[in-house]
């Protein structure tokens, strides 16, 4: 079984913070240990979630890969569906760029520029560098949870 321990010493921090202020040390420390007996594990539902939170964010601060990784193998078939462009995956932002679109236009009219690319380039062009994001970050995930086990490319 796998033990978590966690001990916490605010307790003592506290005690000798206060004796370097001139207080005592009346107070022992006191640790807090937390054992949890089994690690649960996340539903198909809750994975395809972490894979989207993983794919999807974007500073990527919350353990998002982490909550993928520790998931396992079981990833491994959502992770699949990322990079075969599965559209449960791939939220339709097409209005977004499209509005992304216009106001790019409508600043370049003010500044007395034009822009090159159309409508329906700007939008194929964010779609498609967003699902380079997501292909890159399902394939970091699948390195990790199964590396490959044959010999490294040359070329790195």
């Amino acid at each position: 079984m796998d033990y978590l321990i966690r001990i916490g010493l605010s307790a003592c921090l506290l005690a000798i913070a206060a004796s370097t202020w001139g207080v005592p040390w009346g107070v022992p420390p006191t640790y807090t240990i937390v054992i949890s007996e089994e690690k649960k594990t996340p539903t198909p539902t809750q994975i395809t979630a972490y894979v989207k939170a993983w794919i999807n964010c974007f500073e990527c601060t919350n353990g998002e890969l982490q909550r993928v990784v520790d998931s396992g193998t079981d990833a491994l078939a959502d992770l699949a569906k990322v990079l075969a462009g599965d559209a449960e995956f791939f939220p339709d932002r097409g209005a977004e760029y499209e509005q992304q679109w216009l106001d790019v236009k409508s600043y370049a009219a003010e500044v007395g520029r034009e822009i090159s690319l159309t409508q329906l380039q700007f939008v194929g062009y964010q779609e498609g560098a967003l699902r380079t994001v997501y292909r890159a970050r399902a394939e970091m995930a699948i390195a990790i949870i199964d590396p490959p086990s044959s010999t490294p490319s040359p070329i790195l």
